[in-house]
C-alpha cells in the first residue's frame, strides 16, 4: 500500500502527529504510526481512541525542533544511566 495514499485521510493536524510519532516515536509508538499507514479511516479512528496518551503525546506543537533536541538527549541519558527502566 502506498503510504501516502492511506494518509491522505488524515487531516493536517493528524498527519503532523503521526509523522512525530514515526520521527520521535520509541519502537511501539513508530509501530502504531506505521498501522495509520495501513488503516482505513475507522481503524484510524480506533487507533486514536484506544491509544490517546500517545495521540496527545505527539501533537504538532509539543514537539518543534528544541523539544525533539531534548527528547533525543533525554533518551540517550537514560539508555546509558539505566534510568529508562525506572519510569
Amino acid at each position: 500500500m502506498n503510504p501516502s495514499k492511506s494518509m491522505s485521510c488524515l487531516n493536517e493536524k493528524e498527519f503532523e502527529v503521526v509523522s512525530n510519532m514515526s520521527k520521535y516515536g520509541g519502537s511501539f509508538v513508530k509501530a502504531l504510526a506505521e498501522c495509520f499507514h495501513h488503516a482505513d479511516r475507522n481503524n484510524k479512528e480506533i487507533l486514536i481512541k484506544s491509544f490517546p496518551h500517545y495521540w496527545s503525546e505527539y501533537q504538532a506543537s509539543k514537539w518543534d525542533s528544541n523539544l525533539a533536541e531534548q527528547a533525543d538527549q533525554d533518551y540517550k541519558e537514560s539508555q546509558f544511566t539505566g534510568d529508562a527502566y525506572l519510569q
